[in-house]
């Protein structure tokens, strides 16, 4: 009985473990270093084109899920990241992001390119993979981090 109980807590210990909406790595910017560990999926409409629905990767170092939950639009999402990164995943040659660090005092935005983000899972409800960038050449961030984020909450239009 005693060996079953373990074996039922080491399943359980595995599958705590692997749960998604973590991140582990680092965002760096200007000598600041700030340690991702929270991982969100967010799905709405995008801000320049309401039309055209996005999915957005926010990576934090705080977790903000409660607040994302509470969210009824995008530029919600946006204030709640005040030490972390958003990524628009659009369709198109370059993906939107913007930085915020020191409670959102500092602020960086640019594009990248989508091969920057290598997936081991995208599907409608998970997002998994690395993120790994340096736009220091443009006065941005460099970023490295591995994500596991499932799908918080879809905005409607």
């Amino acid at each position: 009985m005693l060996l079953w109980a373990g074996a039922l807590l080491c399943m359980i210990c595995g599958v705590a473990w692997a749960t998604p909406d973590k991140a582990s790595g680092t965002l760096n910017y200007k000598g600041k270093a700030v340690n991702l560990g929270h991982a969100y999926l967010i799905k709405g409409p995008d801000s320049v084109d309401p039309a055209t629905v996005i999915r957005r990767l926010v990576l934090t170092k705080q977790d903000i899920g409660a607040k994302l939950q509470g969210c009824k639009t995008m530029s919600c999402v946006d204030g709640e990241v005040t030490e972390g990164l958003i990524v628009d995943l659009l369709s198109g040659p370059r993906f939107g992001y913007w930085m915020a660090i020191n409670g959102a005092m500092i602020q960086y935005s640019g594009t990248l390119r989508p091969s920057v983000l290598q997936a081991s899972t995208d599907d409608d409800k998970r997002l998994a993979g690395k993120l790994s960038f340096d736009d220091g050449a443009a006065g941005g961030p460099k970023v490295d981090v591995e994500f596991d984020a499932s799908m918080l909450k879809e905005l409607a239009a």
